[in-house]
């Protein structure tokens, strides 16, 4: 009996367990972009209702639990590989804004016991979505291995009190901040200060996260202003990327670097 996982980076496993599935049920699965792993000996694929439809089909079981993955969900959200998320469509992003607004609502929740009902606001899912079709639209031309690198979304710093960095890219070498701001200019004024919450990540990073210091990891923290006329430039030694120069930059950190193997950790 073939069964379905459902993992913490939102895909979907399908195990036939040694059986090979006849042909028909191939095409099911290629038809909606499942792929096969030789390595691990099962198809996976992109969680959406494409997806999960066709599991449902070939396997009429409710999913099994990924123990394995379920003890990092309060960690952060999504960890996304570039690739993936410049081949996403509408629906898709919209399934991950929910993914991300889901892990917000739980996490503050667990902070603030007192707090009930939805504390993410439409605001928010729409800063989300616009950091996903950035993205997907400015790093198409990357080239293929760089494509391969996982962004983690919303991650919670340890020990620290609603701060979650929108976006990190890890390497073997490098953990990179990349903070969105769905503007023509960082906003530095008695209301909010980008800047210092982009330096304030940098340094808690360096100097309070036990594997960042342990693996003498280079921190790197950038703000993203995400309009098309927004202008790149440097604040307070902290560089401000927008759709100049986001793909430029992001190429050149992962320029000789090699995906994260400790990314869990």
């Amino acid at each position: 009996m073939a069964t379905y996982t459902v993992t913490a980076g939102n895909r979907i496993e399908i195990n036939f367990n040694g059986i090979i599935p006849d042909e028909v049920t191939r095409d099911k699965m290629k038809s909606v972009k499942f792929r096969w792993d030789p390595g691990r000996g099962l198809w996976h694929g992109l969680y959406n209702v494409e997806t999960l439809a066709i599991a449902k089909e070939v396997c009429g079981i409710e999913p099994v639990k990924d123990f394995s993955a379920s003890k990092f969900l309060k960690g952060y959200a999504l960890k996304l590989k570039i690739r993936d998320i410049i081949s996403a469509d509408q629906r898709q992003f919209e399934i991950w804004v929910k993914t991300l607004k889901d892990h917000v609502n739980d996490v503050m929740s667990e902070d603030n016991s007192s707090r009930t009902g939805n504390s993410v606001s439409q605001s928010q899912e729409s800063v989300w979505m616009d950091c996903f079709k950035f993205i997907a639209r400015t790093l198409s031309d990357l080239n293929i291995a760089v494509k391969e690198f996982e962004l983690v979304f919303e991650y919670s710093l340890p020990g620290a009190v609603h701060e979650r960095p929108d976006v990190f890219l890890l390497t073997d070498k490098k953990v990179i901040s990349l903070e969105f701001k769905r503007k023509p200019t960082p906003q530095v004024d008695d209301n909010k200060d980008d800047v210092a919450q982009a330096i304030r990540y940098k340094e808690w990073l360096m100097n309070h996260h036990r594997v960042t210091i342990d693996k003498n990891l280079e921190v790197k923290s950038y703000l993203v202003c995400t309009y098309r006329d927004a202008q790149p430039g440097e604040l307070r030694e902290i560089n401000i990327l927008t759709a100049d120069n986001f793909c430029s930059t992001i190429e050149q950190e992962l320029n000789g670097e090699r995906p994260c193997q400790f990314i869990e950790e």
